[in-house]
């Protein structure tokens, strides 16, 4: 009988040919996960703005504006009806956890800015001006901010979806 010591060149070969497919579909796993996520979050933002604008020309109570920005645990979209305290509150959502990531283009320029607050004209509902963004009181909302938001983009791991604004119009879509 032949005394074995070890793996023959072939055994050793096809263990790292099955390890490669392995790491290969736990790769593709990974990131379609996060793209489904980008996705997600994309979407859910998208319909937000699109509730603010409908409740804007609907005559809802005035301000009418949704803030999109970061708290604590995650990213948030979180539209107010009629002021600005927690009980003008309409829809607070969370849109993502904090492996979102996050940015604001204002005039195709990107933004440092974490949160906004978007709003929409009464009579033609076109995007306002980030700085026409005003509570009951006239103050302004996105107080060191001027122009206009015209796409948000949202990534999650190797996921990367924008939403563009026509400020013109008020019309957005998912690119």
């Amino acid at each position: 009988m032949k005394n074995n010591r070890g793996f023959t060149l072939l055994e050793l070969i096809v263990v790292i040919a099955i390890l490669g497919i392995l790491a290969g579909v736990v790769s593709y796993s990974i990131s379609f996960v996060s793209t489904t996520r980008a996705k997600k979050v994309t979407s859910d933002l998208n319909a937000l703005i699109s509730q603010c604008r409908v409740d804007t020309l609907s005559g809802s109570p005035s301000p009418t504006y949704l803030e999109i920005g970061q708290k604590n645990d995650g990213l948030y979209g979180i539209l107010y009806e009629g002021g600005t305290d927690v009980a003008h509150i309409k829809t607070s959502q969370k849109l993502g956890g904090d492996n979102i990531a996050y940015s604001f283009y204002i005039d195709e320029t990107t933004s440092a800015a974490t949160s906004i607050c978007l709003a929409f004209d009464r009579s033609t509902g076109a995007c306002l001006a980030l700085d026409k963004v005003t509570d009951k009181n006239g103050s302004k909302l996105n107080s060191s901010l001027a122009g206009n938001c015209t796409a948000i983009n949202i990534s999650a791991g190797v996921g990367n979806n924008a939403i563009t604004l026509v400020s013109a119009t008020g019309y957005h879509y998912i690119n």
